[in-house]
């Protein structure tokens, strides 16, 4: 069908136990088809840490995605630093969803790492999917090592509009950190976070908010939605 197809935008496989061997046939047709995929689901698939040579493979030979969902599954830490690598060379990807991937400091600070100057990437997901569970996934494990990290991202990146950061493993000592990145950050206008309302980081998104107005986001309607994402 992807070798076929020259119209299909959007590939959903969410859920669908594809395992290695077909995530290898559906990467090959992806880099070697002349198909125009933009937006490809992959959550919830049990794909592990070695599954990410394969997502790799793709996003350095494939320049088509721009939107590439693969949470719920169990990348770990080894599967983000190898992902890493392969974002240093795309600069065609938009959004990565990570969520729900047992990935901590050492992943997320790769992965941060990597797309620091990439001038494309406006949506980043290390967030919680509500079926982590029932899919026997890790959430994500970030601390405040992390967020320090993430808020020195912030301070120097001005292309990340939306970041997911929720149940990971921060405390007060973390958001500070996310805040001090914000205070010199003019495109993030979105982040997820537990608990209680930061009104000084919602005062700045509020800020970014404004004066971004005019940049256009895929809608939540755009995008296939399922329990499992």
């Amino acid at each position: 069908m992807i070798y076929s197809n020259s119209s299909l935008l959007t590939l959903d496989l969410v859920n669908t136990a594809i395992k290695t061997d077909g995530l290898a046939i559906i990467i090959e047709a992806l880099i070697n088809s002349d198909c125009v995929i933009e937006r490809l689901y992959l959550s919830g698939n049990n794909f592990n840490s070695n599954d990410a040579y394969l997502l790799a493979d793709l996003l350095k030979n494939n320049t088509k995605i721009k939107y590439l969902f693969v949470g719920t599954n169990h990348l770990q830490d080894k599967g983000a630093v190898i992902l890493s690598e392969a974002l240093r060379q795309n600069k065609t990807l938009k959004e990565l969803g990570l969520n729900s991937n047992n990935i901590g400091d050492l992943g997320s600070i790769s992965i941060l790492k990597a797309i620091e100057s990439n001038p494309n990437i406006t949506s980043l997901n290390f967030g919680y999917s509500p079926s982590t569970k029932v899919l026997q996934a890790e959430g994500n494990k970030i601390s405040d090592r992390g967020a320090k990290v993430i808020g020195e991202f912030l301070t120097n990146n001005q292309t990340l509009q939306r970041l997911d950061l929720r149940k990971n493993h921060l405390t007060e000592i973390g958001i500070e950190h996310l805040l001090v990145g914000l205070q010199h950050n003019n495109s993030l206008t979105k982040l997820l976070l537990d608990g209680k309302p930061y009104r000084k980081i919602d005062s700045i998104l509020y800020h970014n908010q404004k004066i971004n107005s005019s940049s256009k986001t895929v809608s939540d309607i755009t995008l296939i939605r399922s329990v499992y994402r």
